[in-house]
């Protein structure tokens, strides 16, 4: 078949500087022909005669010793980096002349990531090619001429299989050895960078830390999934874009632009307003090439939100166990010192002030068992030490009954326990009990003489329920999402005064944590409420099995 008559031949340029001009217009990329001595010959953008010699640029220099070279180097001049790659020419045994191109690295980037860097790397062959064919022979070289360059269009199009024929004149097979070398060369250079940019792609999204880099003009050059993420952005569609204009936090500004001006790197700590509200840490540094030259920031996002929160707490749980200490001693410190200012000569009031004394020193005795309670069960449940057994829990709620039937008779108070004998749950007897002891105890409390207390428990989808439910003055609905806090009561007077440590509800949501569980309550001011305790009928054994 004929040729395409969409693709016409062009004809041989007349001189070599013509010839690069033009197969660099053509391939869009930059082509220079370089002498042994480093004079430029021919070059695609600038005058050569304007130029300085070029031996001493190091892919120029590897070309002259023989070989084949690539090289990625940051121009000063063109404040860009750049991809240069080049081929000795030789003519017999001495190398005449040395072929280079180069291209920005930036739309080398947008070549990879679009899978058609091949389409840029053999356009510049074409320039190189051209330009060695004009070097040799500043004549028409008939049909050998147009079947080197109907190939070199078929690479540039895409026909990545393509070689050169290695037929016609001898020095016009040696240039298609080169160019098929250098071709070779290019092709693995590039499968490298496919790797490399492939394997810290993965790296980059597997990150739970933000990375985010940005150029000296504060472009956008990498963004991973946790800062985008973080920062309300779609990834990969920010690359090239200014930092400004896609992200509107002040501080993340103040800090890249303090470590693009000076160099060190810089910490910080931004409110990003979400929702959700997060608090995260910045730290920057610079990016630095091999030769120490600066050509951007790095900034690293942690979402320390958790972390901000927990110190929350410690603070709190420090204040409210040393508040909760201090009323008991100082009633017992107070008391002491009466008996020993003669208190002990009046026997009736020295047996009130002891009595006053062994209380304080109880409610002590059960504050720091709650507390050793507490920190046993949030750490066993964490590392899944707690035991679960399948078992009736029918059984565990009668013996939380018969616990706390005592206190509920001295008010009168009748216990109510329907519970199905076969209804079974993983579960480790002597913390369900505590729970439900806990929360029958809190029922008691605080309800009136002669108001019953209901216990009962159902199975609900593929959760058991244990509820308890009392009659009694209720809870103000802005209490009830704090109400499983350590140290929070509703009302702190009337809780002290009934002997509560404050860490009773925690205690029984950690419990039912541990179980797999949840805790709920309902609450009507004047009608009592309801604390509910939620857990899986499948262990966690069980359940991880399935999956």
């Amino acid at each position: 078949g004929g040729r395409d008559s969409s693709h016409p031949v062009a004809k041989p340029p007349r001189t070599i500087q013509d010839l690069c001009v033009q197969m660099g217009l053509a391939s869009q990329t930059r082509i220079t022909l370089i002498l042994p001595d480093g004079t430029v010959l021919g070059e695609s953008e600038e005058k050569p005669d304007l130029m300085e010699p070029h031996a001493a640029r190091p892919e120029i220099a590897q070309a002259l010793q023989g070989q084949s070279a690539t090289c990625l180097r940051y121009s000063s001049t063109l404040r860009q980096w750049m991809f240069y790659a080049a081929v000795p020419i030789r003519n017999g045994e001495q190398i005449g002349a040395v072929l280079r191109l180069s291209r920005p690295k930036e739309s080398v980037d947008q070549r990879l990531r679009r899978q058609e860097f091949w389409i840029g790397v053999v356009a510049g062959l074409a320039g190189l090619l051209g330009v060695a064919v004009g070097f040799w022979a500043e004549r028409p070289l008939g049909h050998a001429w147009k079947d080197l360059l109907e190939k070199v269009r078929r690479l540039a199009e895409g026909d990545y299989t393509t070689r050169m024929n290695e037929q016609g004149p001898e020095d016009l097979r040696q240039l298609a050895r080169h160019v098929n070398q250098l071709a070779q060369v290019l092709q693995g250079r590039h499968r490298t960078l496919q790797a490399q940019e492939s394997e810290l792609q993965a790296i980059l999204a597997s990150m739970s830390e933000g990375v985010l880099a940005v150029d000296c003009q504060r472009r956008v050059l990498c963004l991973n999934r946790s800062a985008a993420e973080l920062l309300g952005l779609e990834g990969r569609a920010q690359v090239g874009r200014s930092l400004e204009e896609i992200v509107r936090h002040p501080e993340l500004h103040r800090l890249v632009a303090q470590v693009l001006a000076g160099g060190e790197p810089v910490v910080g700590q931004i409110q990003l307003t979400g929702p959700p509200v997060r608090q995260v840490e910045l730290q920057a540094t610079v990016l630095q090439a091999a030769d120490r030259e600066q050509w951007g920031a790095l900034v690293v996002l942690r979402d320390v939100t958790r972390l901000r929160q927990l110190e929350n707490l410690r603070r709190d749980f420090v204040a409210n166990v040393s508040h909760e200490l201090k009323t008991p001693l100082t009633s017992i410190q107070g008391f002491v010192e009466a008996l020993l200012d003669g208190a002990l000569e009046d026997r009736e009031q020295a047996e009130r002030f002891l009595k006053i004394i062994a209380a304080q020193t109880q409610r002590l005795q059960n504050l720091v068992d709650d507390l050793l309670s507490l920190s046993r069960i949030e750490q066993e449940g964490e590392t899944q030490q707690i035991r679960l057994e399948a078992g009736p829990i029918r059984e565990v709620l009668a013996s939380a009954v018969e616990l706390c039937r005592p206190k509920a008779e001295e008010k009168q108070i009748p216990i109510h326990l329907d519970c199905p004998e076969d209804l079974q749950a993983p579960r480790n007897t002597p913390l369900l009990e505590q729970a439900v002891v806990n929360l029958l105890d809190n029922a008691i409390k605080y309800s009136s003489e002669g108001q019953p207390v209901h216990l009962e428990a159902f199975q609900e989808g593929q959760e058991v329920v244990i509820r308890v439910r009392d009659h009694g003055c209720g809870i103000p609905p802005e209490h009830l999402h704090r109400l499983f806090e350590r140290f929070y009561r509703v009302d702190k007077a009337r809780s002290r005064k009934l002997g509560g440590t404050g860490l009773g509800l925690a205690i029984v949501k950690h419990i039912a944590l541990a179980h797999g569980g949840r805790v709920a309550v309902q609450s009507q001011v004047g009608q009592g409420s309801t604390f509910s305790i939620y857990l899986p009928i499948q262990s966690r054994s069980e359940a991880q099995v399935k999956k």
